[in-house]
């Protein structure tokens, strides 16, 4: 009876540790993923600019004037 209990205990602690984990890993993912989408849209809608330079690296640059048009 006790073999299963610890078992049952181990078990328990795998599941809260994998669900912990993978919370972690969907958070950070879900915030990646929101960051990109935004500034995608803010691209789309001409509040930013992306721009690379020659050695491959991207800046956002503000629109200097923004002709908002809602």
């Amino acid at each position: 009876m006790f073999m299963d209990i610890e078992l049952t205990l181990i078990m328990c602690a795998f599941v809260i540790a994998c669900a912990y984990f993978n919370y972690k890993s969907g958070y950070k993912e879900g915030v990646l993923k929101g960051m990109e989408e935004t500034l995608k849209m803010l691209e789309a809608t001409g509040y930013i600019k992306v721009v690379e330079d020659a050695t491959g690296e991207t800046e956002i640059r503000k629109v200097p004037e923004i002709k908002n048009e809602l």
